[in-house]
């Protein structure tokens, strides 16, 4: 299913997107908020495509850098094998515990999880360090996510936070959000 939807978006050159649901039995043991968070990602880093590998090293449908999926498999008490990260279970498992960290980190802020799961944790703070998503409205949301100073980064908030209003709404039919609602969340973390 993954690479049939990623085969139909490059023939139709991103015209028509797919947003697929694979490895539900895997995913469904999660609350709604990880289901949707874990979806948002794992759609923009890998499309779901088990066997990727990004060009610094990420691999697999969370695409995990090799360093942070030993790291986890040591705080899990787990024997590591790297080539395990390209079984999806084994790596949306890994995603999760990464993403609870990151949660707790910017609180279930998804655009602010973003930005730490491809700029790193340290990098997100250091953009709030300069003034960016201010309590005291130094710079605008809109104008704040402009600012983020890596374009990669910049770019992939923006894509994972559209994928995170669509995979809410189709997902989390108790809880449907407006894009609005996110924006007006958008405030640094304490």
């Amino acid at each position: 299913l993954a690479h049939h939807a990623f085969v139909l978006e490059r023939f139709t050159k991103y015209k028509k997107q797919y947003f697929i649901t694979p490895y539900r039995d895997t995913i469904e043991n999660y609350d709604i908020d990880k289901q949707v968070l874990i979806y948002s990602i794992a759609r923009q880093e890998s499309h779901f495509i088990p066997s990727s590998i990004s060009s610094s090293s990420a691999q697999g449908v969370m695409q995990i850098m090799p360093f942070l999926s030993s790291d986890i498999s040591k705080e899990l008490n787990e024997d590591y094998n790297i080539y395990e990260q390209f079984i999806p279970d084994t790596n949306i498992r890994y995603g999760s515990y990464h993403l609870d960290n990151l949660m707790k980190q910017f609180n279930n802020n998804p655009l602010f999880i973003a930005y730490a799961y491809n700029g790193g944790a340290g990098y997100t703070r250091s953009q709030f360090n300069k003034g960016l998503f201010g309590k005291k409205g130094k710079y605008e949301p809109f104008l704040s996510m402009e600012l983020i100073s890596f374009a990669e980064t910049r770019d992939y908030g923006k894509k994972v936070l559209a994928n995170y209003y669509i995979y809410n709404n189709y997902l989390n039919s108790e809880n449907r959000i407006d894009l609005s609602t996110i924006f007006q969340n958008l405030i640094e973390p304490n």
